[in-house]
């Protein structure tokens, strides 16, 4: 009986060891467990300590940035109002920026060219011959009533507002804005003007006075009798220093027509297209040999390109002159 006794004995106490190795395996993974999901749960906290650090950051910056674009808006707002009280402009004048005024001026015509063209060509009567005789005739009316001056200085002086200093920023996201407007003059200043109807006017001025009213000139009989036509200032070189202005129309391909203080490309009476390279040999003839260079063109509303090249301008004739 004691044996029996001790062999339970023994049996209680080796399931007792198994179930203290079973407690202490399962609470050791439990902690293990619970450790790893402590450590994830401070490096979340960490994440997310440094997020909000740099989102505190970011809004410190915009407001920052903010507070610089809301300063500046309000120095413009009272420039703008400063200007506002010194604008005061009559009924009669619009207020316009140079580039504006070039685009509605510098190529616009008046009834009395209107009226020019007429007198001169009778209009057009729809035949290729009359067209070509059109061209010339007017060239030889403008020809024959303008008068060469060099000296002629034939201009208006129109008041305009000075307006500069436009200094930008950038914001700490990297955005620009316009920070300040540090020149704004409350007088306006006369500023020396020129258009072609205010050289046809007066007949008289340089090359330049002549070639702008001539292609306006055409611009009218081409408006008028509905045909399309390319044309435009083409201000050329002469040599090394000269430079000079001329009359650029364009037909079919390189075909060209151009128009100095006389026709270089002409034929009885009549205005005649033919190709550039021809048309450019004639024109360094005409100009005793001389190289000549077609550096840009200016055509209406006031649009003005140069060229660095023949080709360029070549190209830019083939492709874009239409």
């Amino acid at each position: 009986m004691a044996y029996g006794s001790r062999k339970v004995l023994a049996f209680f106490i080796i399931l007792l060891l198994a179930l203290n190795v079973y407690v202490y395996y399962t609470m050791s993974v439990e902690n293990n467990r619970l450790k790893y999901q402590l450590e994830q749960e401070l490096l979340l906290r960490g994440q997310l300590e440094a997020r909000i650090k740099d989102l505190e950051n970011r809004f410190e910056a915009l407001n920052a940035s903010y507070i610089k674009v809301l300063q500046a808006n309000r120095q413009l707002e009272e420039a703008l109002w400063y200007l506002q009280g010194k604008l005061i402009v009559p009924y009669n004048y619009t207020l316009m920026t140079p580039a504006e005024f070039g685009e509605k001026f510098h190529f616009a015509y008046t009834e009395e060219m209107v009226d020019f063209v007429r007198n001169a060509t009778g209009w057009w009567d729809g035949s290729e011959e009359d067209l070509l005789s059109d061209l010339y005739r007017i060239y030889r009316a403008w020809r024959d009533i303008f008068i060469i001056d060099l000296n002629a200085s034939i201009c208006e002086f129109l008041p305009f507002i000075n307006i500069g200093g436009w200094n930008y920023d950038r914001t700490d996201f990297g955005d620009d804005y316009l920070r300040e407007v540090i020149l704004y003059q409350d007088n306006p200043i006369e500023a020396p003007v020129d258009y072609a109807a205010l050289a046809f006017k007066h007949h008289r001025g340089t090359c330049g006075s002549y070639a702008q009213v001539l292609v306006t000139l055409y611009y009218v009989y081409f408006d008028m009798v509905g045909k399309k036509i390319p044309v435009a200032y083409l201000s050329i070189g002469i040599g090394k220093e000269r430079h000079h202005g001329c009359v650029l129309m364009k037909g079919e391909g390189d075909l060209v027509a151009i128009v100095d203080w006389d026709p270089i490309t002409i034929q009885n009476n009549m205005i005649k297209f033919m190709p550039l390279e021809l048309a450019k040999r004639l024109h360094s003839e005409y100009w005793a040999g001389e190289e000549i260079r077609y550096d840009g063109v200016w055509m209406r509303p006031n649009l003005s390109i140069q060229f660095i090249s023949f080709e360029e301008f070549r190209r830019w004739l083939i492709e874009e002159f239409i």
